[in-house]
């Protein structure tokens, strides 16, 4: 199954990305408008190029809209985003996260709680490897939903 991986591409767990975007957040300092338990799950090239049909390719608009279903039984709306820095792969434009959809802060309050991780603390390589894990499997399903397989 397709791995989306919460480590950077040295192995560490981005400061003020992906999980823990939420930290850049100026309500604790940092320089974005986010809010603190925002994250996002990074999209890589590799990722698209080896599952050709599990993402979709950008259509012009900025977001688009999916299901996620997690291996616990959670649902949420997520969605496809996030216009800087485009995936090309062959010619064509795929988004560079996967995100909850309104509120951004559903899907890092949720990743939080799995890893028993304060909303304010920093996830770290020791949280993802005391949790048992550090990427998540994705897969899409015949209806079009999203399942997420964060189970250890």
């Amino acid at each position: 199954m397709p791995l989306i991986n919460l480590l950077d591409q040295n192995g560490q767990v981005p400061e003020k990305s992906g999980i823990n975007w939420g930290l850049n957040t100026k309500e604790l300092a940092g320089k974005v408008n986010t809010r603190v338990a925002d994250a996002e799950l990074r999209i890589t090239a590799s990722l698209v190029r080896n599952n050709p049909s599990l993402i979709p390719q950008k259509d012009g608009s900025s977001k688009i809209p999916v299901l996620l279903k997690w291996d616990d039984g959670t649902i949420m709306k997520g969605s496809f985003e996030q216009n800087q820095y485009d995936i090309i792969v062959s010619g064509d434009v795929y988004p560079k996260a996967l995100c909850s959809d309104s509120d951004k802060s559903v899907l890092g309050s949720y990743l939080r709680h799995r890893l028993g991780v304060n909303l304010t603390k920093k996830v770290t390589l020791s949280d993802l490897r005391a949790y048992g894990r550090s990427n998540i499997e994705i897969s899409l399903e015949p209806d079009g939903s999203y399942y997420l397989d964060f189970s250890v």
